[in-house]
């Protein structure tokens, strides 16, 4: 098969040669079916004939008699009389038929010459009137025998060329439609390289057909969403990221510059040093936080996991936050059970602590308060229906850890909390300049890499919830 052909071509051919083969292969078994059973009935009136015409025939007194009723031409064949020494005494054979036929009885049997014949002798015995032989031959060619299977055969071997073509027309047809989704996946991805459109489709994908090609379609459409979504997270973390980074650094060359065109003057350098100092930290913490995710992207965000009591950690966590939120006006209060251990990075995990507290201090009204509890839990599922731990919960095999941080603060929009997990995302009523958007990001990240979920639910004016889980 010639590999230039496109592959539709290719298929449709073997498909259309497929469909003929089965087609040449039922009407040969059919045709040599028929003509055996012709060639059967043939010789079987042959046979009948010359049985007829033998029993016509009476050998008497050293004569030979004919009934009346003979005939030599019964069911297409012709027959005639001979005596023992091969002499024609009745009847005649066509003139094509050869002369120097043996005779054998009671065998029918082909005689080839210009014309193909069977042949059937019968032997008649009397010592006295000499032996009579009763010859009788029939066409053996098919289309003498049965005319309408010959123009069965002739007509198929006439329709080949149509049927064929009707084949390979057929073959185009279906598989053009079974190899559209493969030429719009050709189409949309030379359209994404050369226009660089991630938001092109397949239009016929469907991820849950049964049809390969369709399958393949949706989940290419699948791919071509997280590669369209991924590239506008990158995208978008770039841009703000570059504009995160340009704020701080046109602040630094300004102040120095203003610092340096103002040396005489102490105050006036000091404040300068000062907001150089303070824009260096914030610089220095956007870095921190973008080098966090980017090894989390790569794979490289390494935790050394240890025996950790994450319920000392919250406590450590809200001393340290416990200044910063009483300039604030913010109240801080714990509730953890004590001594919970599970496997943890300490130092990474301290920061969903301080992440969570401080970003809470952030968006808490004045006077407001923060909740953080640690406690853990036996789930619904491992409880007994009277509501007593089961042995398996007694042992605390399946007791889960769960960390909430709430607050009675302004609360996150409805539209708005969908997003509050993406990075550099801040809500547009609730902006603070202080605010990189990067510490949800990272509390969720660290979160998921100790095997642990989270949650969050708020309303406006009334507060924010935010839900840990490790089981």
């Amino acid at each position: 098969m010639n590999k230039r052909l496109s592959i539709k071509t290719r298929v449709a051919i073997w498909y259309a040669i497929g469909i003929l083969i089965i087609i040449a292969t039922a009407l040969w078994t059919m045709s040599y079916a028929g003509s055996v059973m012709v060639t059967e009935k043939t010789k079987d009136s042959l046979k009948s004939a010359v049985d007829q015409v033998a029993d016509d025939i009476s050998l008497s007194d050293g004569t030979v008699f004919f009934g009346p009723d003979i005939n030599y031409h019964r069911y297409g064949s012709s027959i005639a009389v001979y005596n023992s020494k091969g002499v024609n005494i009745s009847g005649l054979l066509p003139d094509d038929f050869p002369e120097d036929v043996e005779f054998i009885d009671s065998e029918i049997r082909p005689v080839h010459g210009e014309h193909e014949y069977f042949v059937y002798d019968r032997l008649l015995q009397n010592p006295r009137t000499g032996d009579v032989w009763v010859r009788g031959i029939i066409s053996a060619d098919i289309r003498d025998m049965s005319s309408e299977l010959f123009m069965v055969v002739r007509f198929a071997l006439t329709i080949f060329p149509i049927l064929f073509a009707l084949a390979v027309l057929g073959g185009l047809l279906i598989t053009g439609r079974a190899f559209l989704p493969l030429k719009e996946i050709t189409d949309t991805a030379m359209t994404i390289t050369e226009k660089g459109d991630l938001s092109r489709r397949i239009p016929h994908g469907d991820d849950s057909s049964n049809d390969e090609i369709l399958r393949a379609a949706g989940v290419f459409n699948n791919m071509l969403d997280k590669v369209e979504t991924t590239f506008q997270n990158e995208k978008r973390f770039t841009n703000d990221a570059s504009h995160e980074l340009r704020t701080p650094t046109a602040v630094i060359m300004m102040q120095s510059e203003y610092a340096l065109e103002n040396l005489d003057d102490k105050e006036e350098v000091e404040a300068s040093l000062n907001t150089i100092h303070d824009e260096s930290k914030k610089m220095q913490s956007l870095v921190s936080q973008l080098l966090t995710l980017a090894r989390a992207d790569n794979g490289k965000l390494t935790l050394n996991k240890e025996r950790t009591d994450i319920s000392l950690l919250a406590e450590e966590a809200c001393e340290r936050q416990r200044r910063f939120a009483a300039e604030n006006g913010v109240e801080i209060k714990i509730d953890c059970d004590e001594g919970i251990y599970m496997d943890a990075d300490p130092v990474f995990f301290s920061r969903i602590y301080d992440n969570l507290i401080t970003n809470a201090v952030k968006y808490s009204k004045e006077k407001g308060k923060i909740y953080l509890s640690v406690k853990q839990e036996v789930p619904v599922a491992g409880q007994s229906q009277d509501g007593t731990d089961t042995e398996e919960s007694q042992n605390g095999s399946d007791r889960q850890i769960k960390i909430i941080v709430r607050d009675d603060g302004i609360g996150i929009d409805e539209k708005a909390l969908p997003h509050i997990f993406d990075r550099f995302y801040r809500e547009d009523a609730t902006y603070r300049a202080d605010s990189l958007g990067l510490g949800l990001p990272i509390v969720k990240l660290i979160v998921e890499a100790h095997g642990g979920t989270i949650e969050c639910s708020s309303v406006k004016n009334v507060g924010t919830r935010f839900t840990i889980t490790f089981i």
